[in-house]
């Protein structure tokens, strides 16, 4: 369990890569809560290999997901 600075889209990503390296993890699954969960914070996270993230979202933020996975 890690505090996050929600203001900051690469903190997410930097630690979710700083816990793969220390580890030796391929597979990495980041559970959050809607602090963290921010469009940059989704889209650093996009490119980083074997990271799965499940989140508390907002209505609306599940009904943009949705629209842009179609």
């Amino acid at each position: 369990m890690f505090r996050v600075n929600t203001q900051g889209a690469t903190a997410v990503a930097a630690k979710i890569a700083e816990v793969q390296t220390q580890y030796g993890l391929k597979e990495i699954i980041f559970v959050g809560d809607r602090g963290p969960i921010t469009r940059a914070n989704d889209n650093a996270l996009a490119g980083v290999h074997g990271q799965h993230t499940i989140s508390a979202s907002s209505h609306p933020q599940m009904m943009d997901l949705v629209e842009r996975l179609g």
